[in-house]
C-alpha cells in the first residue's frame, strides 16, 4: 500500500502574526472548537539537518528552489527533500554551480535521522514519491529510479529527449496505492514556419516492485493529468479546450466524470483527483466531495466563510485540506476520517509556503518553514463504546485484493458478496470477481455471460484479524452464496450447485438446482437453520401465459414453489412438500419456515411448518394501514427477528415478546442477523421527502437476549455495510475496503 499522496500549499499573502496559533487558542473559522490536535515532536531543519527555509524566496530563473516536500514512506517512516545548490571554483577559478536531491528519512516515532541520500540533481523536476512497503522513486535529471524500503536502488529508467521536437517534457506520477508507475512522454513538432503541426503524450504504466513495463499507449495530448490505480485521471485528451475533467483508462479510452463539486469559475479552478480504495476527491475553492468510481457521493465538506480551498491529500481512510483565510493571514490543515464522517484534527500554521503529508493513522507532518512539525489527533478522553470494543481492523482491497464492497451493484453478480462467522473464531468473507479473461473461449464452451467469473473466499482469525485459509472457484454471473452450517462446515452456492465443505475446504457432498426452463419466471433460493443442521432449497416456478404478450393476465394456476428440506450434514433430502407460492423473503427455522402469505398480495408474516401449513404470527408493534410494514426474520431458539420503521424486537414462535426497542424517529431496522443469544440489527435513518429505500445506514446494535441488553453499537458510514455476529456475541463489520471485528470478550 502506498500510504501517502503528498500535498503542496502555496499561500500568495503577507501579514502573519508571530507566532502559530493552536487550536487552543484559536478557532478554525465557522467552527466553534476546532478538533484537538497533539504535537508530537518539532525539529529544526535548518540546525538539526542542514536544510534551507522551505519558505525560500523563488524566482523565474531559479525554479530548482521548489523542488522540496515531504512524504511518508510508511506510517513510521517519513521523507523530506530539497534540491540544493553547491557552489565551486574550477581549476580556472571560475565559479561552478552543481546540484543535489538531498532527502532525510526520519523516524516518525521521535523525529530521529534513520538514513541521508545524495541525488545529483539539476535544473528541472526533482521529487520523491513513495510506492509501497517502504519503496519510493526518485526522479533527478533524466532519470527515474526505484528505491527499496533498505534505502537501495534497486532499478532505474532513463527518460530520453525525442527527436526534432519544439516541446519535450516527461512526467512521472505514482497511482494512490503505490503499485502502478505512470510515465508521460510530452512531445510537440512545428512546421517550417513554427506553428505547432503533431502532438502526442506516450505513456507508460510500470509495476512499482519490478519497474517492468506492464501496458502503454498513446494519446493526442496530455497536460493536467494525475495517476489512479489502473486508470489517469485529466482533462479530454482529444480536445484541449474542453476544460472538462473525466477518467483515462489504460486502453487509452476516455470518459466524463462529474461530480456536485465541478465549476467552471475560472477564478476558482476545479480539481479531480484519484485516491485510495477507487475513491476520487473533487473540489474547487469552495466545496469538497469524495466520490466512487460509480459516482457515489461517499462524503462532502463545504469550505466555510471566506476560506479558499488550495489542495487535498489523503492516506487509506483519511482526507486532509488545505486552506486558507486570506482575510485573518492564516492558512491551515483539517484531517476527516471518510469512513467515520467525522472531523479528527484541525492543525494552525504559520508561513506561507506550507509543505504537508498525513499518515494512514491520520497523522500530520508539516513543514513550517524552518521547522518540522509532528500532529497527532486526540481521540476524546470518553473513548466511543464501538472504539473500545474495536479490537481490529484489515484492509480488504489492496492488501487481500479484494474490490471495495461500495462497488457499483448494477449488475447481480456484483452483489454477490457478505461476511460470515464460520465459527466464533473464523470470519469468512466472499465476493464474486470478474476475471480479465471474461470473454476468453476455453475448452469447456465458448465465452457467454457466465464466463469468467469466480468466487475470492478468505477467512480471518478473530484473534488478530490474519488470513488462516483462502479458495478461489469458478462461479456464474447470476447467484453465489456462503452459509455457515456448524463446527467450521459451510455450504456454497455457485450457480446451479450446491456444495458442503469441511472446516478444512474440502468439498463433502454435492447439489444440482436444475431449471426446468419453463416458459415463464423460475429460480433456486436456499437458507440454513439457525443451528446449522438443516438446509432449505425452494424451487419456485411461475408461469407466464402465451396471452401476456397480447395484454391478457397470465394463468397462475400451475403456479408453485417446491420446498425440500435436507440434512445439512450430507446433503440428503429429510422432507419436500409443495405450496402455491413463496414470498421472496422467507427464511429457514430448525422445524419451520418464517415466510409472508401464499398469495402475491399477501404480505402478512406467520410460520409455515414443514408439512406445508402456514399459520399467522401476529406483532403488537404494525401499525394499521402503515406503509412501512414489518418483516420477520428466523432466529436461534425458536424465536423471530422484527424489523420495521421506528421499531426492532424478537418474538417466541407463539408470538411472546422477548424484546423490544423503539427506535427514534426517522429510523428504521432494516436487516438483522442472529447467533446463539445474540442478535444484530442494521438501524437505518431515513431522510424528510425520500423513499424508505433511500435511507441512509445510521448504525449496527448487538443485543444479548438473555440480558435484553444492547452490548455493541457501532455507527455507519459506507452505503452498503456488510455484517454478522457470532454466537459469542462477536461483530464483523464490513464499510467499503475494511473488514473491522468488535467484541465485548476479555483479550
Amino acid at each position: 500500500m502506498k500510504p501517502i499522496k503528498i500535498a503542496l500549499l502555496l499561500i500568495a499573502f503577507h501579514a502573519w502574526s508571530a507566532v502559530a496559533q493552536t487550536p487552543s487558542s484559536a478557532n478554525s473559522p465557522g467552527t466553534d472548537s476546532p478538533p484537538p490536535v497533539r504535537v508530537r515532536w518539532i525539529v529544526d531543519l535548518k540546525k538539526t539537518l542542514g536544510y534551507q527555509d522551505f519558505s525560500r524566496p523563488v524566482s523565474s530563473s531559479e525554479a530548482w528552489k521548489s523542488q522540496q516536500g515531504i512524504a511518508f514512506l510508511t506510517p513510521d517512516e517519513l521523507a523530506i527533500y530539497q534540491v540544493t545548490e553547491n557552489v565551486s571554483l574550477t581549476d580556472q577559478r571560475s565559479v561552478a554551480h552543481s546540484y543535489s536531491l538531498h532527502t532525510v528519512i526520519l523516524d516518525a516515532r521521535d523525529g530521529h535521522e534513520i538514513k541521508t541520500l545524495q541525488v545529483p540533481s539539476g535544473l528541472e523536476t526533482a521529487k520523491l514519491m513513495p510506492t509501497r512497503g517502504g519503496g519510493f522513486l526518485v526522479r533527478a535529471r533524466d532519470v527515474v529510479s526505484l528505491y527499496s524500503s533498505k534505502f537501495e536502488q534497486v532499478a532505474s529508467r532513463k527518460l530520453p529527449p525525442g527527436k526534432d521536437t519544439a516541446f519535450d517534457e516527461w512526467q512521472v506520477d505514482v497511482s494512490p496505492s503505490g503499485a502502478q508507475v505512470m510515465l508521460v512522454h510530452r512531445q510537440v513538432w512545428n512546421d517550417e514556419k513554427g506553428e505547432e503541426k503533431d502532438a502526442r503524450a506516450d505513456v507508460e504504466v510500470l509495476d512499482s516492485e519490478t519497474f517492468k513495463t506492464v501496458k502503454s499507449f498513446s494519446v493526442p495530448w496530455l497536460e493536467e493529468w494525475s495517476a489512479g490505480d489502473n486508470l489517469i485521471i485529466t482533462e479530454d485528451p482529444s480536445d484541449q479546450e474542453s476544460g472538462m475533467f473525466g477518467i483515462l483508462d489504460l486502453d487509452g479510452k476516455w470518459r466524463r466524470f462529474k461530480t456536485s463539486a465541478e465549476s467552471r469559475n475560472s477564478d476558482c479552478p476545479y480539481r479531480l483527483e484519484a485516491l485510495e480504495h477507487k475513491l476520487f476527491a473533487a473540489h474547487d475553492c469552495d466545496d469538497l466531495v469524495v466520490v466512487s468510481i460509480s459516482g457515489a457521493e461517499r462524503f462532502s465538506q463545504p469550505v466555510r466563510g471566506e476560506d479558499v480551498l488550495v489542495s487535498v491529500a489523503g492516506a487509506d481512510r483519511y482526507l486532509a485540506e488545505a486552506l486558507v483565510e486570506p482575510q485573518h493571514s492564516r492558512a491551515y490543515i483539517s484531517v476527516y476520517d471518510l469512513r467515520k464522517k467525522t472531523h479528527i484534527s484541525w492543525v494552525s500554521l504559520e508561513k506561507k509556503s506550507i509543505y504537508y503529508s498525513i499518515s494512514p493513522s491520520g497523522s500530520v507532518a508539516a513543514i513550517d518553514g524552518e521547522k518540522l512539525k509532528f500532529f497527532d489527533p486526540v481521540l476524546p478522553s470518553a473513548a466511543s463504546a464501538s472504539d473500545r470494543q474495536q479490537r481490529w481492523e484489515t484492509e480488504l482491497v489492496d492488501k487481500y485484493g479484494y474490490e471495495s464492497f461500495d462497488r457499483d451493484t448494477s449488475a447481480r453478480w456484483e452483489r454477490q458478496q457478505d461476511v460470515r462467522f464460520i465459527t466464533p473464531d473464523e470470519i469468512a468473507v466472499y465476493q464474486v470477481r470478474q476475471s480479465d479473461e471474461n470473454n476468453v473461449t476455453t475448452e469447456s464452451g465458448p465465452a457467454g455471460r457466465d464466463a469468467g467469473f469466480y468466487l475470492q473466499v478468505k477467512i480471518f482469525s478473530v484473534r488478530d484479524g490474519h488470513e488462516m485459509k483462502t479458495l478461489r472457484l469458478p462461479t456464474t454471473a447470476q447467484f453465489t452464496k456462503l452459509i455457515p452450517t456448524h463446527d467450521g462446515k459451510f455450504l456454497l452456492r455457485t450457480g446451479d450447485v450446491v456444495t458442503l465443505y469441511s472446516p478444512n475446504f474440502e468439498p463433502i457432498s454435492s447439489r444440482a438446482l436444475p431449471l426446468e426452463k419453463i416458459e415463464g419466471v423460475e429460480g433456486w433460493q436456499m437458507d440454513v437453520s439457525p443451528s446449522g443442521t438443516r438446509l432449505v432449497l425452494v424451487h419456485q416456478e411461475r408461469f407466464a401465459a402465451k396471452s401476456v404478450l397480447m395484454g391478457q393476465p397470465a394463468i397462475s394456476r400451475q403456479d408453485h414453489a417446491d420446498i425440500e428440506v435436507l440434512d445439512a450434514d450430507t446433503v440428503q433430502p429429510i422432507n419436500k412438500f409443495t405450496v402455491k407460492s413463496l414470498h421472496d423473503n422467507w427464511s429457514a427455522a430448525d422445524d419451520f419456515l418464517v415466510a409472508a402469505g401464499f398469495e402475491p398480495d399477501t404480505n402478512a408474516f406467520g410460520l409455515l411448518s414443514f408439512d406445508g401449513n402456514w399459520k399467522r404470527l401476529t406483532t403488537y408493534w404494525d401499525m394499521p394501514g402503515s406503509l412501512c410494514r414489518s418483516q420477520l426474520q428466523a432466529l436461534p431458539g425458536k424465536q423471530v427477528a422484527v424489523i420495521g420503521c421506528y421499531l426492532f424486537g424478537v418474538l417466541s414462535n407463539s408470538g411472546g415478546s422477548v424484546i423490544f426497542v423503539k427506535l427514534d424517529a426517522l429510523e428504521v431496522a432494516s436487516a438483522s442477523s442472529g447467533a446463539g443469544n445474540f442478535v444484530a440489527v442494521e438501524v437505518d435513518k431515513m431522510i424528510p421527502g425520500k423513499k424508505i429505500s433511500e435511507a441512509k445506514p445510521a448504525r449496527i446494535d448487538v443485543y444479548n437476549l438473555e440480558t435484553k441488553a444492547k452490548v455493541i453499537s457501532v455507527p455507519l458510514a459506507a452505503d452498503n455495510p456488510y455484517f454478522d455476529v457470532s454466537s459469542q456475541g462477536d461483530l464483523a463489520v464490513i464499510q467499503s475496503d475494511s473488514l473491522t471485528f468488535y467484541s465485548t470478550r476479555a483479550n
